[in-house]
């Protein structure tokens, strides 16, 4: 996982928001059953298995699953691979004999060790510590494998479909996907392009439901806004030829990372996403999440369609934020008695741009006009400490 660049972040504000909805359209319903324990702040992966949800960390931590009771999201057991390292390990599948543990991030794109896990069942129910057998894979039209912080050869999502193992990539410079098949047996093997899908946005995250023959990937915009996408009968050959539609999901801002199906719902996982400059920390989190489908044979487009954006106001309930329509102007409203000394707005890597530390009010407004696109955080220097939160200039 890397943070989101500057240059990424304006050219998808420049694109603009974009919501697809197919055919009917579903009431998603998403409920917190817990922030998740320290261990797996990086959460990166998820399956549900025996009755229990199996999760990993991200790069450079262990080797090793962890158990989460699904009710609670507490650690029920630890189970370390023997013949593997987590290089920057990014999504989980399984199949009916085997769990794969895909470490195919890939950040700066030039990665020649892509390498998919393969564990038994029988091996991880029986001992907490289990072989990893190695799936190692090169991309078929990968040529250039110069470093680049804003490659297209990133990947972070992963499912098991017809006795194959698809890859999707997370392209940070183009804000779109391209599926991979790769075979499910070790070995050293070319992963073949499949198909590619405009998603405008960064994939981090698949699962596929074989009873009701539908692929769903997760994933966030570079503003941190996550969505779902769901693929109906998506066949191996074409992945994206059935119908497609994009939701985004009412969570504010947040790194989701992980999705696997259970049932007729779901689970997510989310990463911790901290700030220094000004506080910030969304906890990593475990959610579940249902979709009751509804049916409309001539839905009313709305012809001004707002953009679902974050609402804060849930993490920092002393603060209000708002921005008036056709203005350039960010309101704000200390909802508490406070002594204020002053504010500041920081850009997303932590650069304070604005700092105002005399004579504030407890509710004012702010010009914002010389703001570019981008995601911003505004701190507000209490007595008793500072409140922060985010806001975005569209």
């Amino acid at each position: 996982m890397k943070l989101i660049s500057m240059a990424v972040l304006k050219s998808f504000c420049r694109a603009g928001f974009l919501l697809w909805i197919t055919g009917a359209y579903s009431q998603i319903t998403i409920d917190k059953i817990a922030d998740l324990p320290g261990t797996i702040n990086e959460t990166s992966g998820l399956i549900y298995f025996n009755g229990s949800l199996v999760t990993h960390n991200d790069s450079g931590n262990d080797a090793a699953l962890y158990e989460l009771d699904p009710d609670v999201g507490s650690i029920k057991r630890t189970v370390a691979l023997s013949n593997a390292t987590n290089i920057d390990w990014e999504d989980l599948t399984q199949d009916a004999n085997y769990i794969y543990i895909g470490d195919f991030g890939n950040n700066n794109g030039d990665r020649t060790d892509l390498k998919i896990y393969r564990i038994a069942k029988s091996a991880y129910t029986a001992a907490n510590t289990v072989f990893a057998e190695e799936i190692q894979f090169t991309y078929s039209d990968q040529a250039n494998f110069t470093p680049n912080p804003e490659t297209n050869w990133d990947a972070e999502a992963m499912i098991s479909l017809e006795g194959k193992l698809i890859v999707f990539t997370k392209q940070w410079q183009d804000l779109g996907t391209v599926a991979y098949s790769i075979p499910s047996t070790p070995g050293t093997h070319t992963a073949t392009r499949l198909d590619s899908y405009q998603v405008d946005g960064l994939i981090t995250g698949a699962t596929y439901d074989a009873n009701s023959e539908q692929l769903s990937l997760v994933g966030y915009s570079p503003l941190l806004m996550p969505f779902l996408v769901q693929v109906e009968l998506p066949p191996e050959s074409s992945i994206f030829s059935g119908s497609v539609t994009k939701t985004t999901l009412d969570l504010g801002l947040n790194q989701i990372e992980a999705i696997t199906h259970f049932g007729n719902g779901f689970f997510l996982s989310a990463e911790e996403f901290r700030r220094t400059i000004p506080t910030i920390l969304v906890p990593s989190s475990l959610y579940a999440m249902s979709i009751m489908e509804e049916t409309d044979p001539d839905p009313e487009p709305d012809p001004n369609p707002e953009p679902d954006v974050p609402n804060p106001d849930a993490m920092f309930p002393e603060l209000t934020l708002y921005q008036p329509m056709g203005t350039l102007s960010l309101n704000y409203n200390l909802n508490e008695a406070a002594d204020l000394f002053g504010y500041a707005i920081f850009d997303i890597s932590g650069k304070k741009i604005l700092v105002h530390d005399s004579d504030s009010s407890l509710s004012g407004s702010i010009d914002t006009s010389f703001l570019q696109p981008s995601i911003y955080f505004i701190s507000f220097h209490l007595r008793n400490g500072r409140i922060a939160k985010p806001f975005i200039i569209k």
